[in-house]
């Protein structure tokens, strides 16, 4: 009962007046049809204030069937005014280098919208957009998710007392895939001590992506 009642807030959240009955309760079960549906809702979504200081909601981008998944905390500039997840490309090198073809890629953020530095607004995107990324992970199917970072990592799981340095860098468990912690771009770019650390981790992904 309690997801039919987030679903019937979450409709009522993105603009429609009336639900069909049917349909309304045949995604209940099975959850949104299709990768366009999916990137409707996340279009037309106002379910928090990071709504507001959009460009663009930010959708998912790559394969539709992939080997991996990676997912990151949030768009930047860049990924809000084009609408969907730019995959940096010094990044997508290193994956190639190891052997990972970006046609066995698909990218995407844990936050749907571009976030102000308003640290409250992003805690609850996060839990807003948690529904989003279930079904986007519904759809994608991947092997093995690349979680960068430790809020990525958190949040995915739900973890609220773990250290994230108990778990970076190692292989888990997590529905039909498995998960692999390691830190964020943008964490490894301000300590670059930790880089070894790092591309020892996405070293792991060889035979897995």
């Amino acid at each position: 009962m309690s997801n039919i009642l987030y679903k019937l807030h979450f409709y009522k959240a993105i603009g429609y007046k009336f639900v069909d009955i049917d349909s309304f309760f045949s995604q209940s079960e099975n959850g949104v049809l299709s990768f366009e549906s999916l990137n409707q809702d996340i279009g037309s979504c106002n379910l928090c204030q990071l709504c507001k200081t959009r460009t663009k909601s930010v959708v998912g981008s790559g394969s539709k069937q992939p080997n991996l998944m990676i997912v990151s905390s949030h768009p930047d500039s860049n990924d809000d005014k084009a609408g969907y997840a730019n995959l940096d490309e010094d990044f997508r090198q290193k994956l190639e280098q190891i052997g990972i073809k970006n046609e066995n890629i698909y990218f995407t953020y844990l936050l749907k919208c571009k976030p102000s530095s308003n640290l409250t607004y992003m805690s609850l995107g996060f839990r807003q957009c948690q529904y989003y990324f279930g079904e986007e992970l519904r759809l994608v199917n991947p092997k093995v998710i690349l979680a960068l970072g430790e809020d990525v990592f958190l949040n995915i799981t739900n973890e609220k007392n773990c250290a994230f340095d108990s778990v970076r860098g190692g292989i888990f468990k997590f529905k039909n895939a498995l998960l692999l912690p390691t830190y964020s771009l943008e964490f490894v770019a301000k300590n670059p001590s930790l880089l070894p650390n790092f591309n020892n981790d996405l070293e792991k992904l060889k035979g897995y992506a």
